[in-house]
């Protein structure tokens, strides 16, 4: 029985008794965020933990990766947890306390706390290293949102010696206090990545205006609101135009992409796309247009790797903590190219000096294609895990929704349970998207 395991138990105690100070580490992390690729400090701070608590620590994996490594006494899978350690650049209010001291860059999509997270299940393996049969690998991962850290941590080894058979990961959600949010099959959709440029003698800003309309025309879903949710879609095209510029007097570039629920649906708003954009007649105007599928592929979850952890967090957390959804999430972090002023996109659009037009928190950016990850099963988690904490009263609070150790109690049962039921090895899939879900 899950819920009288002594052996849970005692990661319990353990987390009770670091509880303070891991909300000073998640607390000094959002102080001090770092942009992809530049994560001296928080990789220092990860390192230094790890091997104060037994770790075999590698450092400098794919940038500023860190991986640590714990060998139970008994025979076992290796199993890994991943967290994402980066933060991005924004100007967006941070109302607490601990915000950021670093100009122009804010943790607001919650690496800080995937990162402590990691930390957490650190400290609670640590506690019953003798009683743990097999290996856990906690993999902390740089430059996320520029999605270029798990190509570097992939080539640098990181799914080698000891190779995973899963890899859990979890992510910040907007759910009460308590819950855990499990995703079956696609957890969010890829991105198609859509280049469309203009050139001649005609009216090419206005061209790249009508260019960018068919985006909306192809949707069959409208943009987000303000109030996001992690409220599944069975079935949507989701295509936006993410600005245009100038890139030379008789050019401009139109940019997009396109995310869907499904293969139809991807081959459905390609090809409506590709028609809307060569029926456009303007005099003096030609376009080229670069299609690239599954720029960024799909990521989706194993579903006996789900199968068999859901119990066990059931057995913690209780029924109504676990919260089901059964069609992947078009907004959770449909934005590649992030701000470098506001974090959630606005309708409204914005003129600058240079020409360049889009919605107002967006800017262009070339980025190269995630990286796949394997052979290893993935499972992602979402949710605020702490049914044996308060739930936050105020944005200070990190007791609540944000708990590091309520999420690490939780993932320390899915790896001491995945441990006894896990063997082989598994699919490749995915394995970074910016500001995601994602192992």
């Amino acid at each position: 029985d899950a819920g009288h395991d002594p052996i849970l138990e005692r990661m319990d105690q353990r987390l009770a008794a670091v509880a303070d100070e891991l909300v000073a580490i998640r607390r000094d992390i959002h102080r001090h965020p770092e942009l992809s690729g530049q994560e001296e400090r928080t990789a220092g701070i990860v390192a230094k933990r790890l091997t104060g608590l037994g770790f075999e620590v590698r450092t400098g994996v794919g940038g500023h990766g860190v991986v640590g490594v714990i060998r139970g006494r008994g025979e076992g899978p290796v199993v890994a947890y991943r967290a994402d350690m980066d933060a991005i650049s924004s100007t967006a209010p941070d109302a607490v306390s601990f915000r950021s001291e670093t100009p122009g860059v804010r943790h607001i999509c919650g690496h800080d706390i995937h990162t402590t997270v990691g930390l957490a299940i650190a400290e609670a393996l640590a506690a019953v290293r003798d009683e743990l049969p097999g290996t856990v690998k906690l993999i902390f991962q740089p430059a996320e949102e520029s999605i270029e850290g798990a190509r570097g941590m992939i080539a640098d080894g990181v799914l080698d010696d000891p190779s995973p058979v899963a890899i859990l990961a979890l992510h910040t959600a907007p759910l009460e206090v308590g819950q855990i949010g499990v995703i079956e099959g696609m957890v969010l959709p890829g991105l198609d990545v859509v280049k469309i440029t203009l050139s001649g003698d005609g009216d090419l800003e206005a061209a790249a205006r009508a260019y960018a309309d068919v985006f909306s025309q192809v949707s069959t879903i409208g943009p987000p609101g303000p109030d996001l949710t992690i409220a599944g879609v069975p079935e949507f095209i989701f295509a936006y135009a993410s600005g245009a510029e100038p890139t030379g007097e008789d050019s401009w570039v139109v940019r997009g992409f396109v995310r869907a629920s499904g293969e139809d649906q991807y081959s459905r708003a390609k090809s409506d796309l590709l028609a809307r954009l060569a029926a456009i007649g303007l005099e003096g105007v030609t376009h080229e247009v670069e299609y690239v599928d599954r720029w960024l592929a799909d990521t989706i979850n194993d579903q006996d790797l789900l199968d068999a952890s859901v119990p066990t967090i059931r057995s913690r957390v209780g029924s109504s903590g676990v919260v089901v959804t059964r069609a992947p999430i078009p907004y959770f972090a449909p934005w590649v190219c992030r701000t470098r002023r506001t974090t959630w996109l606005t309708k409204a659009r914005s003129r600058s000096a240079r020409g360049r037009w889009g919605p107002s928190s967006w800017s262009s950016c070339e980025q190269a294609p995630s990286a796949a990850i394997g052979p290893a099963r993935l499972l992602g988690f979402v949710g605020s895990a702490g049914s044996k904490l308060p739930a936050a009263e105020d944005a200070d609070s990190d007791r609540g929704a944000c708990a590091p150790s309520a999420y690490s109690r939780a993932v320390g049962w899915m790896f001491w349970f995945s441990r006894k039921k896990l063997s082989g090895s598994y699919l490749v899939f995915s394995c970074t998207s910016p500001c995601q879900l994602s192992p």
